[in-house]
């Protein structure tokens, strides 16, 4: 019984903190130029806005860091169900968590 509670405490302990995130793929607000500036002063503000936030991300796109999120969670898959496989059936090889 307590090798049974232990182990749905730990997968459910997992779940919970294997929330999904995505990165926004772009600005999530319209922006105007401001009442007098030309279109031309606006566009250079806005280029430069980009590319602090890009330096602040790290200059990754949306497309690297889905790539770089989805290895990460076949890695953390494999580990969890590796992991389960021994706890559950070590006998028949770690395979069976998976």
């Amino acid at each position: 019984m307590t090798h049974t509670f232990r182990l749905s405490s730990m997968l459910a302990a997992v779940l919970v903190l294997s929330a999904c995130t995505s990165v926004p793929t772009g600005p999530g607000m319209l922006a105007l130029p401001d009442m007098g500036k030309c279109f031309d002063q606006f566009r250079f503000d806005e280029t430069d806005c980009r590319q602090c936030a890009s330096a602040q991300v790290g200059s990754r796109t949306a497309y690297e860091a889905a790539v770089d999120s989805g290895v990460r969670s076949a890695v953390v898959g494999t580990a969890i169900g590796a992991t389960a496989g021994a706890l559950l059936g070590g006998h028949n090889g770690a395979g069976v968590g998976a």
